[in-house]
């Protein structure tokens, strides 16, 4: 309460003790003037503080190591479980599939669609298989009739009459196997080729009447009727091609309808699609042969039966190129009511193609 404050340039409070003293003294109880401090105390704290951040830091890094180990393995079980049931697929239990996880997630996903293509390639594979084996036993009937019928000519001398039966004969067989060859060869390049190249603008409806002009000698060419020419229908495809795919269906709408049977070709369209139908009166086809109706090598009960000639390739080379022109194919039949056999294209633009 005795001291007094004097600020330059100021004013100074005085309190009673100091009362005519000269205004510019200031006196202090303490006055402390600091020149230095030694830094050695503060750099061992931030020591301590860094050692122990390093400790803590590693520590966690650590735990975190060994816990994202243990979940990783955990989580990553299924994986190792699916890799091994794949590793232990043989090739002679083509049956057998990996173990899906049940927990609905990726993984879930992954086996599933694993699987599909397990059987996928499973299927591809006996395909395959039913195929080689009919085409083996196909081209091996005819080849030993024709090998037999050239050995029993050349066992002894003989006129010139069975001469020429016998070459008859064989050349009735060797067509036979030509003809399967040729039947192999268009399934392999559809297969192989997957989209015909160098597709054309077509419009069916003039190409339907001048590919018909072929048909002009055959026996049934007046049984064909053709409807729906009016007006043109461009589509986009292959003209030998899709010409032996109505060759295809022409020719079983003729050899399994009576002669003089009504034969229908009727052309249509809608905004997206051509369709081009086949319909014949004839004996028509069983439903549990319609399941297998384009598969190589098969022929229907009543082809059997009747003892057709053929060899079942026809309507499985029909579905291979209009499937490989972009296409597809179908059929309903009934036994007694005949079969119709549709063929539908996309529709090509109006525009002329440059």
């Amino acid at each position: 309460a005795g001291q007094r404050w004097v600020y330059p340039g100021g004013t100074a409070a005085a309190s009673s003790d100091h009362k005519g003293k000269d205004p510019q003294e200031v006196k202090y109880q303490v006055l402390v003037i600091t020149t230095a401090l030694p830094l050695e105390p503060t750099r061992a704290i931030l020591r301590k503080l860094l050692a122990v951040l390093f400790s803590v830091s590693l520590g966690v890094v650590v735990v975190a190591l060994i816990a994202g180990r243990v979940v990783c393995r955990r989580a990553l079980r299924p994986v190792q479980r699916m890799a091994a049931d794949a590793r232990s697929i043989d090739p002679t239990d083509p049956d057998r599939r990996i173990v899906t996880p049940t927990g609905g997630d990726e993984l879930t996903d992954l086996g599933v669609a694993f699987n599909g293509l397990l059987d996928r390639l499973h299927e591809s594979l006996e395909r395959q298989r039913r195929f080689t084996g009919d085409a083996s036993h196909q081209l091996r009937t005819p080849l030993a009739a024709l090998l037999g019928q050239i050995e029993i000519a050349l066992r002894r001398e003989r006129s010139a009459d069975e001469y020429r039966e016998a070459l008859t004969t064989a050349q009735s067989k060797a067509g036979q196997l030509q003809k399967i060859i040729e039947s192999l060869l268009y399934l392999t390049r559809a297969d192989a080729e997957g989209a015909i190249p160098q597709r054309e603008r077509l419009d069916l409806a003039v190409w339907l009447s001048e590919h018909l002009a072929s048909w002009a000698e055959h026996p049934r060419f007046k049984d064909i009727r053709v409807t729906g020419l009016q007006e043109p229908v461009f589509v986009l495809s292959h003209a030998v091609l899709f010409g032996e795919i109505l060759n295809v269906l022409l020719y079983n709408a003729c050899q399994y309808s009576p002669s003089g049977s009504e034969i229908t070709l009727a052309l249509s369209h809608s905004e997206s699609t051509a369709r081009l139908e086949v319909t014949d009166q004839g004996r028509g086809i069983a439903e549990d042969d319609l399941r297998q109706i384009f598969s190589p090598f098969f022929r229907t009960t009543e082809a059997l039966r009747a003892n057709k000639s053929g060899v079942g390739l026809g309507l499985s080379i029909a579905k291979r190129l209009t499937e490989a022109l972009g296409g597809s194919i179908c059929v309903t039949s009934r036994l007694g009511s005949g079969s119709s056999f549709v063929v539908t294209l996309p529709i090509a633009s109006t525009e002329v193609p440059s």
